[in-house]
């Protein structure tokens, strides 16, 4: 099967025989790069995908950009495959979940680092409050 593109197509993908790819900006700096191509015979059996059917799965790579890939049946038509692809997120809500357990995972180490600034202020406020009460009890010139 041969996949072709106009010529006004914007050049944001590569376009080849056997697969379509393109870039999805979804905002907020979050970028997903979708690839579509046939679903082998034994991809099409093992996951039943009949005519009008597609397989998708996402693979994230990076903090805000995650690959999509495609598996649309092999007489899926050429010219509706971009479209598809372009409406479905997939990709989009593995950004998304991989973004937050890295926002969390932050969250919590600046609570240790806050926790430990706060630990070493009140050890060294307590090695100061004993140093002067050393030297207002064991110093005449202080009393």
């Amino acid at each position: 099967m041969s996949i072709h593109h106009s010529a006004s197509e914007s050049p944001d993908h590569a376009d080849t025989s056997w697969m379509i790819e393109f870039q999805q900006d979804y905002g907020g700096g979050i970028v997903v790069n979708k690839r579509g191509l046939d679903a082998t015979p034994m991809v099409a059996l093992k996951y039943e995908i009949g005519v009008n059917e597609v397989m998708a799965f996402s693979n994230f790579d990076g903090g805000v950009q995650a690959t999509s890939v495609f598996h649309f049946h092999p007489d899926f038509a050429a010219e509706e495959r971009r479209q598809y692809m372009q409406q479905h997120s997939e990709g989009y809500e593995v950004v998304l979940e991989v973004r937050a357990d890295i926002r969390a995972a932050a969250d919590e180490l600046r609570i240790e680092r806050k926790n430990r600034l706060r630990s070493f202020g009140r050890s060294i406020s307590m090695a100061i409050h004993t140093m002067i009460l050393y030297l207002l009890t064991h110093n005449p010139d202080a009393q």
